[in-house]
């Protein structure tokens, strides 16, 4: 047995109704603003919706509309003084016509749509298109392409008379043309040296022309022109890098010499530009690497500190990864691995929550060491408990002490009173409580020995 969903039926009724509703009011503002095409479009679209042809009411509001439309069509198509209105009014007239073929309420609007048929309005487009093409006179060279473009636009309308082999014929002869004026541009570039400008031209020649095959010889002397552009350029970038060799701007000189090589990519590699701008970059990035090695140096003697430790091993750090793509500079890795290694912080942590704290005191600087006497800095929490055994509510006294920079915190007394909790639950919120500021006491330190 089928089950009906009558809620989804009614709610797609309304939406239905909705939607319907949208495409009458559309017509009507396309229709008030004179947008015949765009009126007629949504109502259509409004009357595919119903399924059936509206009441009296709307059917007479409707069909008056539609008349007007047609006769507005009639009388401009009858009258335009100019064949570019008259194409304008009779293409209009027969886009509406194809909006209102073969509908279910053909019946109703057949005093327009037994008139005239999509064919017979079709063919009067393309027979306007025709005689446009013909009144052009072919001069210049852009007037065959004007004939041919007014005949294929007829063309998408009807098959009239010879309209597409005229359009064919047209368009052939205009892509002969303009593929001449191209070539022979590129010839007189190619003869005075502008390599870039012929290569563009005999490209051009080549597909304006390549529906009926190659145009001459436009294909080969693109190419030549390609190569002979990119290795002037190249040469241009060669000789500026060569200069910049000998000031001695070796960074500059290995990015042109670069540049050079790319230029000359598709032709393959540019002279020794790409030995030489190897050769640069090595050069840029050793003096890179030595300024950044000196620095560290120089500062290296004075450092007293962790964090001046660390600082100067990011130094030598940089010296290091400046040169890395020919090696190690100097014992920039090594150097670097030394002072960051003494630029670390030995923690040594006792007492209770020392689980808490390990798991706050994170950081790519700190070390946790199990050695009193090594240690940077020492952590002790004191937690005594007495209190839950002595006082009707559980409290507890810690100290939390950092033997580092005479820093010590406050001892702390911590105690919960709540009626109708059990002990153990009071005891354990203590307990929570106390970890809580060991996390955050713990944090702040964090910030503290990175500055040791």
């Amino acid at each position: 047995m089928i089950k009906i969903n009558f809620r989804k039926i009614l709610l797609f009724a309304v939406l239905l109704f909705v939607f319907v509703g949208c495409d009458l009011k559309k017509a009507e503002e396309a229709y008030e603003k004179g947008d015949y095409v765009t009126a007629v479009k949504y109502s259509a679209k409004y009357l595919d919706g119903k399924k059936t042809f509206p009441n009296n009411k709307e059917s007479k509001q409707i069909l008056e509309k539609f008349d007007t439309i047609i006769k507005y069509y009639e009388k401009n198509i009858a009258e335009t003084p100019t064949i570019d209105s008259k194409i304008k009014y009779m293409s209009e007239f027969w886009e509406i016509r194809t909006l209102l073929d073969k509908k279910s309420y053909d019946k109703q609007i057949s005093f327009f749509t037994g008139k005239y048929t999509v064919d017979e309005l079709g063919k009067n487009v393309a027979e306007q298109y025709y005689i446009k093409g013909d009144n052009i006179k072919a001069v210049r060279t852009d007037d065959y392409l004007s004939k041919a473009e007014a005949y294929e636009a007829g063309l998408n309308f009807y098959s009239y008379k010879d309209i597409k082999q005229k359009a064919e014929d047209y368009r052939f002869k205009y892509s002969e043309l303009k593929a001449g004026e191209y070539y022979n541009s590129g010839v007189s570039d190619e003869k005075n040296g502008r390599y870039r400008s012929a290569e563009e031209n005999f490209l051009a020649a080549y597909n304006i022309y390549k529906n009926y095959g190659s145009y001459k010889d436009s294909q080969k002397r693109y190419q030549l022109n390609n190569e002979k552009a990119d290795r002037a350029e190249a040469e241009k970038l060669y000789k500026k890098a060569k200069s910049q060799e000998a000031a001695k701007n070796y960074c500059d000189a290995a990015e042109t010499f670069a540049e050079a090589d790319d230029a000359y990519e598709k032709h393959g590699n540019y002279k020794d530009s790409s030995e030489l701008g190897e050769k640069n970059d090595k050069l840029c990035r050793q003096e890179a690497a030595d300024k950044y090695y000196q620095e560290a140096r120089s500062k290296e003697y004075s450092a007293r500190t962790k964090r001046e430790y660390r600082d100067i091993a990011q130094i030598y750090n940089s010296a290091y990864s400046a040169y890395q793509k020919y090696g190690e500079y100097k014992d920039s890795y090594r150097k670097y691995q030394d002072l960051e290694e003494k630029g670390k912080v030995k923690v040594y942590i006792a007492g209770d929550m020392d689980n808490i704290v390990k798991d706050s005191l994170k950081s790519d600087f700190i070390v946790l060491t199990n050695s009193y006497s090594s240690a940077d800095v020492r952590i002790r929490i004191v937690v005594d408990d007495n209190g839950y055994k002595q006082h009707p509510e559980p409290q507890l006294r810690s100290r939390m002490s950092y033997e580092v920079s005479g820093y010590m915190n406050d001892e702390k007394k911590y105690s919960y009173t709540e009626h109708n909790d059990s002990k153990d639950n009071l005891y354990r919120k203590v307990r929570d409580r106390m970890k809580e500021d060991v996390r955050w006491e713990t944090g702040k330190l964090i910030d503290s020995l990175s500055r040791m």
